[in-house]
């Protein structure tokens, strides 16, 4: 039973801040969404200002004509030059429409990308924080680790691994038995010696 505690206060701890991690990245996938719906309207927008650039320079070439006809201007090289500047600065309010409308859209798409980042690293962090948190109040409501040679903490015995605490030394040494002797794929032999 006290042993479980410590789980129960990991399991809590972990789970909140995965939680977290989760409502942060749906948070920034909602904004990314957004961003890239903005970035669909200001196109819409722009085609739109462009479309009507197109009638107005329509609308301002064919006054021209109609004014040089009337005026008896004729086809002179003055009205052809007047004419082809017209249609020029016409094409160019046009093109900067759609010139400023793509801009635009490509700073709002960067903000949407941003956000898109920030999703993946909420969750990349969440994952941190969420084992980071679980082991800290694992530890903090009195867990254990366990240590070299005992089997998981499970029965505390120390035959799994074969080996023996010289407790002189501080350190684990090896039986005859030890991990190679256990798990029959080391490439040490049943006294430490490597096999060759």
């Amino acid at each position: 039973m006290a042993q479980a505690i410590p789980i129960v206060a990991a399991v809590i701890a972990g789970g909140g801040q995965a939680i977290a991690a989760y409502k942060k990245s749906k948070y920034h996938d909602r904004r990314a969404a957004e961003f890239r719906k903005a970035k669909n309207r200001r196109m819409a927008a722009a085609t739109r200002e462009m479309a009507e650039e197109r009638r107005k320079q329509e609308y301002i070439q064919s006054r021209a004509v109609a004014v040089a006809a009337a005026s008896g201007g004729g086809t002179g090289a003055g009205v052809v030059k007047i004419f082809a500047d017209l249609a020029a600065e016409g094409e160019y309010r046009v093109m900067s429409r759609l010139w400023q409308g793509q801009n635009d859209a490509e700073g709002i798409l960067a903000s949407a990308r941003a956000e898109e980042k920030a999703s993946n690293d909420a969750i990349t962090m969440g994952i941190v924080k969420t084992i980071t948190s679980a082991f800290s109040a694992f530890m903090s409501a009195g867990g254990t680790m366990p240590t070299f040679g005992d089997t998981a903490g499970a029965t505390g015995s120390r035959e799994f691994w074969g080996g023996s605490i010289n407790s002189e030394m501080g350190e684990g040494v090896l039986d005859s038995g030890g991990i190679g002797g256990a798990f029959g794929n080391s490439p040490y032999g049943g006294g430490g010696v490597m096999l060759g």
